[in-house]
């Protein structure tokens, strides 16, 4: 009996010393990889200005024949556009936001679904979000569950930059 116990604890004591070394090997990981993110976002630039950033948000939604109702900028790095339909009979209200990252920045899903509860609280037609950044994978993926929104990245606004021809 004493022989058991003692296996016990002596099972015991390891199993908490490789908790701790796992534990204290992911924290270090962790640190490595904020480190490493905080290195490659601040010294990278974003595509444009903030305010080249906002005229080109303005211009997809001219561009896509709507009619801007109000611009409001509540932080520094965000754009709230409020637009609607030209068409009397078939309008619909917009609400266009963009935010201005850094290009290897990402857009997390929190602030989408943000957005999204938004448009489903004012109830309005479609939202539209734009960023200078990449959007995060998992918000693409679970956007069938959000509001009807079309998101916006970086690259794909250097191709609406073309097609609706502003310039930057």
């Amino acid at each position: 009996m004493f022989n058991l116990v003692i296996v016990l604890m002596g099972t015991f004591a390891l199993s908490l010393v490789l908790i701790y070394f796992i534990a204290a090997h992911d924290r270090r990981r962790v640190k490595m990889e904020l480190g490493k993110a905080k290195n490659d976002v601040s010294t990278e630039t974003p595509l444009m200005d903030f305010r080249e950033f906002n005229r080109a948000c303005q211009d997809i939604l001219e561009g896509l024949k709507l009619e801007i109702n109000e611009i409001a900028n509540p932080s520094g790095d965000e754009v709230v556009i409020r637009a609607a339909s030209i068409n009397p009979i078939t309008r619909v209200d917009y609400l266009a936001v963009g935010f201005y990252l850094p290009k290897s920045a990402t857009l997390e899903t929190a602030r989408i679904v943000e957005v999204s509860d938004q448009i489903v609280s004012e109830r309005l037609g479609k939202g539209l979000i734009m960023t200078t950044g990449m959007i995060d994978k998992a918000a693409i993926v679970s956007q069938p569950e959000l509001a009807a929104l079309e998101l916006i990245d970086g690259e794909r606004l250097l191709v609406l930059q073309k097609e609706y021809s502003f310039k930057f």
